[in-house]
């Protein structure tokens, strides 16, 4: 296995923790203006990779765990405890910011269906629950849950695995309020694939207008227009659109959406089966029941089909693929899900704002680099193996390997041949499981041919 192509990767992690770069970062918050027992290096080893093993460590149990990154260190948990202070949380987040400058250079050709797009952008959110000390940072989403919590808004280009974006609002805050911001970034030629909770006409319209595409649900009250034979646009609703008859049929209708953007349009009709048709009204009923309303005939009736929305011309997805190049966007709860189960996302606990913020901003680091080395590691073991590598099981191995990098922070050269002994051993152990029954999202789009 090829495994020195990831080296010049592993290099830029190694270089994150150069301690000269993190000194002049800490001089800059004021978090370290002196020399001391405790330096930056080691305070941000501590939140970082430290944090992963033990979330919920008490003081003493911090202590400890600092003094595996520096044997020598001579502090006391009250110490430590007076370090965590508004300079210290300042530090974090810049770091924080840094780490979002990692980028991959390479990139593997997993789905050559996707090959026509510049890159697949996958958007999504998933909210956490935070003390409610912090509630004057972060509003909780109300009702019985915390009076704190944040969104963590991620956006992660799907052919290289690396993130694109990633950010934190309001837990109360909607997505569709976050689609404006996201789009700042866009570039022609990329495909993005969201959820109902960003849909906006305003948004596809950008999207249109930037020569980029975009792949979605439709939200159905939004209204819909042909185009006459005059030219003039023609209102249409989803209870006159011929829908298909069989679960095996897909039918589209070339539309323009919005009664303002008029964006042109591919609406694919697929049916779904009984026992999700049925999900799905429960869910509707329960829905309209919490808010005090009545669901009329015409909306159980449109259970029975998915509606997605596309900009993609026929020649690159026929009607046929949408569903499956949609169901895409799940690769990105899978993330949501590693890191809750796995980076200690479910443990912000304290009763002091600094060190909820500290272990806040300390998880979102090993995001970033969890998300970048896996992105690295799941195009060198295809490109060596033609596997694919298990992001579950990758995030659940860095707990296990982080008291190894935290043993070699303080030497770069040691940590280089340590990052790169965890890539060999998370390309052999944490490989996808081959199933012949239920293939993977990507082998069932490389098995598509258009």
């Amino acid at each position: 296995m090829k495994t020195q192509l990831i080296i010049p990767s592993l290099q830029q992690i190694v270089n994150f923790f150069r301690e000269e770069t993190i000194d002049e970062i800490a001089k800059e918050t004021g978090f370290s203006v002196r020399k001391r027992q405790l330096s930056a290096l080691v305070f941000l080893g501590l939140f970082t990779f430290g944090l992963i093993q033990k979330a919920d460590s008490t003081w003493v149990q911090l202590v400890s765990l600092a003094k595996r990154i520096l044997p020598s260190l001579r502090i006391t948990p009250q110490g430590l405890h007076k370090r965590i202070n508004t300079k210290a949380v300042a530090f974090l987040k810049k770091m924080f910011a840094k780490s979002l400058t990692l980028t991959i250079d390479r990139e593997e050709n997993l789905v050559p269906l996707l090959s026509s797009f510049e890159k697949v952008q996958l958007l999504d959110s998933s909210q956490i629950l935070l003390p409610q000390e912090v509630s004057h940072l972060f509003a909780g989403s109300g009702g019985s849950s915390s009076q704190a919590g944040a969104k963590i808004q991620l956006m992660i280009d799907y052919k290289t695995g690396n993130f694109s974006q990633l950010w934190l609002t309001d837990a109360s805050s909607s997505d569709q309020k976050q689609m404006p911001s996201a789009l700042r970034q866009i570039q022609a030629c990329e495909l993005w694939i969201f959820d109902l909770g960003y849909f906006s006409q305003e948004a596809l319209a950008t999207i249109d207008d930037n020569e980029a595409f975009f792949l979605c649900r439709l939200l159905i009250q939004t209204a819909l227009y042909t185009l006459s034979e005059s030219g003039e646009y023609k209102r249409i609703h989803l209870s006159e659109i011929q829908k298909p008859k069989s679960i095996s049929q897909v039918l589209e209708v070339e539309i323009y959406l919005g009664a303002k953007a008029k964006v042109p349009c591919r609406l694919i009709i697929q049916p779904i089966p009984e026992i999700e048709i049925n999900k799905r009204k429960r869910k509707l009923k329960a829905n309209a029941k919490k808010k005090g309303r009545t669901v009329s005939d015409k909306q159980l009736a449109l259970c029975a089909w998915s509606f997605y929305l596309t900009n993609v011309k026929k020649e690159m997805f026929p009607a046929h693929v949408v569903r499956q190049v949609y169901s895409l966007r799940w690769q990105i709860e899978l993330v949501f899900k590693a890191i809750k189960s796995h980076l200690g996302f479910e443990l912000i606990l304290g009763k002091r704002e600094e060190r909820i913020l500290s272990q806040l901003y300390g998880r979102l680091i090993v995001l970033v680099f969890s998300l970048f080395l896996t992105g690295q590691l799941s195009q060198q073991l295809w490109r060596s193996h033609q596997r694919e590598l298990s992001l579950l099981k990758s995030f659940a191995h860095l707990p296990v390997v982080a008291p190894q990098i935290l043993a070699q922070l303080r030497h770069p050269m040691e940590l280089l041949r340590t990052f790169f002994q965890v890539a060999e051993e998370m390309m052999t152990l944490c490989r996808m499981d081959k199933r012949k029954k239920r293939l993977s999202t990507a082998e069932t789009l490389r098995a598509i041919t258009v």
